[in-house]
């Protein structure tokens, strides 16, 4: 994986690290489709919860970098 310049609304986005030291990794879910795509992260020492990039501003920090695949040739 290696540092994007995009957004949460990018196809290809897999991890979203925020500077908390909190990240979220992609969920495949077709729930918010085609307005947003889900994250899931997990939070406290047990919690599991599916969530928008930008719903956990504030809380775990502000987004920093998204994250893709490196696309080898």
């Amino acid at each position: 994986m290696k540092p994007a310049d995009t957004n949460e609304s990018d196809t290809d986005v897999k991890i979203i690290y925020y500077d908390a030291y909190h990240a979220a990794q992609r969920h495949n879910c077709s729930c918010g489709n085609p307005k947003w795509h889900m994250f899931e992260s997990k939070c406290g020492s047990s919690l599991k919860i599916e969530h928008r990039a930008k719903q956990l501003e504030g809380d775990y920090g502000i987004i920093r970098f998204f994250y893709k695949p490196i696309m080898r040739k």
